[in-house]
């Protein structure tokens, strides 16, 4: 609980720390050409107090880029159970890769087959510290012919060998 807690309180303060870098950085004159983009990523660094500020950085975006292709490899991994898809995107040790070898065990032995399901993601935030990331979605799996499945996860993605793999996933569906 405390945990969850300090996050709600970092993400606080990034959404404060952001506003008031893009205020720094607005030529106040009126010309807007030098304010960050409304593409710019965000990881935390240490700040004195202990809690995460942010910066712009590619990390966020790699992180937004892990998740994607990470949720498309869970997609057609729910249809057949090959856990030869997730490999290059989910941490071979982590706690979400010895859930999907449990689920594989089931998938393989009654595959539903194609297609794959379709994930969409909302869009989000991407909390970075060190060589954790973390980020709070809903997702939806969709399937030609059946109800959508709706989600909220909180994923957590570890920086392995100079790649974000997914850790573990924390449901937050209420």
């Amino acid at each position: 609980m405390i945990d969850r807690w300090r996050l709600w309180a970092a993400g606080a303060l990034l959404g404060t720390m952001a506003v008031v870098l893009v205020w720094a950085v607005v030529d106040r004159s009126g010309d807007r050409s030098t304010t960050l983009p409304e593409t710019a990523t965000t990881t935390s660094v240490e700040s004195p107090t202990g809690l995460p500020t942010t910066l712009p950085s590619d990390d966020a975006a790699a992180v937004e880029s892990a998740l994607e292709a990470t949720l498309t490899a869970w997609g057609a991994f729910a249809v057949t159970g090959d856990l030869a898809l997730l490999a290059p995107h989910v941490a071979a040790h982590g706690p979400r890769m010895a859930t999907f070898a449990e689920e594989a065990a089931v998938l393989v032995a009654d595959p539903i087959g194609p297609p794959d399901y379709s994930v969409i993601i909302d869009a989000g935030e991407v909390l970075v510290v060190d060589d954790t990331a973390s980020t709070d979605r809903t997702v939806t799996f969709r399937r030609p012919g059946e109800l959508d499945q709706v989600y909220r996860w909180m994923f957590t993605f570890r920086l392995i060998d100079d790649r974000w793999q997914l850790w573990s996933v924390t449901d937050e569906t209420s």
